[in-house]
């Protein structure tokens, strides 16, 4: 170690400070405790110094004296170098606890970038709260410094002239770095032409504390066409950890920014909060580009372009904020949905106007008063001009001056929606002077309904079609009436069918696996089931509900393949249930079904496809397998197949098949044609008019049974033979 030759080559801002400090105790092992703080951003300069952070001394272990040995790296010096008797002095004004002593340190050696003092301890004197502090100021930092400035500082304790303990720690008391300052902007705001247009948040951030010097500045500048409004200036905060600007107008789109004080602690930022601006009829619609140019004295800067804001024809946001958990269901009313902000870019102007319109299926259900007053949906702040569109659309206008206004929420919504309104969102359009779109809710069935689609004959009676399955989607989506009636106008569940399907009998009920025996009707034309529940469902949990043993009677008027069942009454469609008119004829929607499920697909009368097998009593009509009582069989070089059976593959009814016994004659009839046979004899009769086969039918005792290419042919159907299966097919 190196002595002072004439002075000390040193700013040894030495001090033992005695403060009232919460400890925190050192670690078993540790005779002493040794802390640091870290000078950030520390530049390189061979003349100007800095000041670096500090090493704490505290919670030492009792002894005699202490000696505490300091070394800077290469290239890191103290600057100035007071006399050795001027540093003695304020080493000796030390406190303990408040109370000044004489601490007696004594100076043992040192220089410029090094040293060695003694602290000599009298018993009892140095309490848990007191600490020494070393203080690296005016400290220069030259060219080829390292990056992190590590002081190493050894603690050593002395007790009757021996080393009881010694303690060494390095500690980074400066890193070097460039201050650094970025600009960020929030989600760019819609604004409009107008006064009083708001800005999004624009922030600066330095990355260390002082990046930002005094005087350092920023200038905003606006596009073309739009101005700082003249109460910007006033939109500029000062920062948490004493950075401090001001800010002014320069020209009219000039914002400029000042820093009159740096931060300290902590890097710092300034932020540029509701700030308004003036746009002219001659701004360009799309992105407002703000210009930010700095003038600083040693932070980095990127000068660029921000977009706070966005010129547009709309000149509010639309919203929506989740404020109701009510479930919509199809067919229903007095649904509240979410709540509707409106955010202007600027502020309202009293007389502003626009409409909400309900997606498909929904509907306003509120009456012009429920917008008005200083309670209702609008806050007092919009009156509703009317409804129009069936009540999809309504019309407003603003009724507040907008010096203050620059939100409107319209909570407590109520919709109807319709029986067929499709499932998903409800989304509300704006239109008008405020341009938007939010989502308000959700359409959701009421449950899920699922049947088996056996194929029936068409012009059949008795037909079995399948079971109907309905789930609810949540516990009470379906909610009986339980009015006791059997009518359009107040039944539970309604079963409509099809034109030309009718009930061949009432069907059973099963709920949640167990059979139930609720009040079931039929109509009078048979083509309507009525199904009255009263303490069957429950509340607490999902319903699952099974309506089985569905049979129908099918006549010559179905239209269509499939028969379709209609789901209809006041369990799944509420608007049966309207009391008021505030949607005009909305009692029209009460007889409207919300399910429909297809249980039997009736075979068309113009399609067959029939096979018989010799010898077997099975046989298929378009792909069912139906059973016979006679089988098919081969007399000499002919196929004879029980006549019944043969007219059922044909759509010839049991009514229309007819058997005389005394004469031994057979009559079918289907559709216009009579067809007649005759056991023994080869003439078959065609609406009278006579046909000669080559072979007569013949009566087995059990079954009459003829050769099928006659009987096929005279209803308009082919007949095949092959041999090698033995299997007789009829098409038509």
């Amino acid at each position: 170690m190196r002595k002072f030759k004439s002075k000390l080559a040193l700013l040894l801002v030495l001090t033992m400070l005695a403060t009232m400090v919460i400890s925190v105790p050192a670690f078993a092992a540790d005779p002493v405790k040794v802390t640091f703080t870290t000078a950030e951003g520390i530049s390189e300069s061979s003349d100007d110094a800095t000041n670096l952070g500090f090493v704490k001394i505290s919670e030492v272990e009792s002894c005699d004296s202490i000696y505490v040995e300091m070394n800077l790296p290469d290239k890191v010096d103290f600057k100035t170098a007071p006399t050795e008797a001027a540093i003695e002095a304020a080493l000796n004004n030390a406190y303990i606890e408040g109370t000044a002593t004489t601490f007696s340190p004594e100076w043992v050696s040192g220089d410029a970038d090094e040293y060695v003092i003694k602290f000599n301890i009298t018993e009892g004197q140095l309490k848990d709260a007191d600490y020494i502090k070393l203080l690296f100021n005016n400290v220069l930092v030259k060219a080829g410094a390292p990056d992190e400035i590590v002081a190493a500082i050894t603690v050593k304790g002395v007790e009757d002239e021996h080393q009881v303990w010694s303690y060494s720690k390095d500690c980074t008391i400066g890193t070097q770095g460039d201050g650094e300052v970025t600009v960020t902007t929030a989600t760019a705001k819609g604004i409009t032409v107008g006064s009083k247009q708001k800005l999004a948040d624009i922030t600066f951030k330095e990355n260390l504390p002082g990046a930002l010097r005094v005087n350092d500045q920023f200038i905003l500048t606006l596009p073309s066409g739009i101005e700082w409004d003249s109460d910007a200036p006033d939109a500029v905060m000062d920062g948490s950890y004493n950075l401090a600007v001001n800010a002014a107008i320069g020209d009219p789109d000039e914002l400029i920014i000042t820093v009159t004080h740096v931060s300290s602690i902590f890097g710092d930022k300034i932020k540029i909060d509701d700030a308004y601006v003036t746009v002219f009829p001659d701004a360009e619609e799309g992105d407002v580009e703000v210009e930010v140019e700095a003038v600083l004295d040693e932070a980095d800067f990127d000068d660029t372009s921000i977009v706070p804001a966005y010129v547009g024809d709309t000149a509010a946001a639309v919203s929506a904020e989740d404020t109701s958990d009510v479930d919509i269901y199809q067919a229903v009313y007095n649904k509240e949905v979410d709540m509707v902000k409106l955010e202007a870019a600027g502020q309202f102007a009293e007389g502003d106007k626009f409409t909400m319109t309900l997606s498909e299926g929904a509907y306003w259900y509120l009456e012009k008063s429920d917008f008005t007053g200083t309670s209702a949906i609008g806050e007092g702040k919009v009156e509703c001009l009317g409804f129009y569109d069936d009540n999809q659309s309504a019309w407003f206008e603003v009724t507040v001056d907008g010096d203050t206004e620059t939100e409107i929420e319209l909570e407590g919504l109520l919709i109807a929606t319709t029986p067929e309104a499709p499932l998903g969102d409800i989304t509300v359009t704006v239109d008008g002077d405020f341009e938007g779109e939010a989502v308000v809710g959700e359409i959701i069935a009421s449950a899920t309904v699922t049947a088996d689609a056996p194929k029936v004959d068409l012009a059949a009676l008795n037909v079995v079609a399948g079971d109907i399955k309905i789930v609810e989607t949540k516990k009470k989506s379906l909610q009986p009436d339980q009015d006791g009636t059997y009518d359009d106008e107040g039944y539970d569940l309604i079963l409509d069918l099809p034109n030309g399907v009718e009930w061949s009998a009432k069907p059973k009920v099963k709920v949640n696996g167990d059979k139930v025996t609720p009040k079931i009707a039929l109509s009078d034309d048979n083509d309507k089931c009525y199904i009255e529940f009263s303490n069957e469902l429950r509340t607490a949990k999902v319903d699952e509900i099974l309506i089985y043993e569905v049979k129908y009677d099918l006549d010559t008027r179905v239209r269509s393949t499939e028969v379709a069942v209609a789901l209809k009454g006041e369990m799944v469609n509420k608007l049966n249930g309207v009391d008021d008119d505030i949607i005009d004829d909305f009692s029209d929607y009460a007889d409207d079904k919300v399910f429909s499920v297809v249980n039997a697909k009736a075979l068309s009368p113009e399609t067959l496809n029939a096979t018989f097998t010799i010898g077997s009593m099975t046989y298929t009509v378009n792909g069912v397998a139906m059973t016979a009582d006679y089988a098919p069989f081969i007399s000499g070089d002919r196929t004879f197949l029980p006549v019944r059976f043969v007219a059922y593959a044909l759509g010839v009814t049991e009514a229309n098949i007819i058997w005389d016994q005394a004469n031994q004659t057979v009559t079918l009839m289907k559709g216009d044609k009579v067809v007649q046979l005759k056991v023994g004899s080869t003439t078959l009769l065609v609406n009278g008019a006579p046909i000669t086969m080559d072979v007569a039918p013949i009566n087995t005792g059990e079954r009459v049974c003829l050769p099928i290419r006659f009987v096929a042919q005279a209803f308009g159907a082919d007949v095949a033979w092959d041999a090698a299966t033995q299997v007789v097919t009829i098409t038509r």
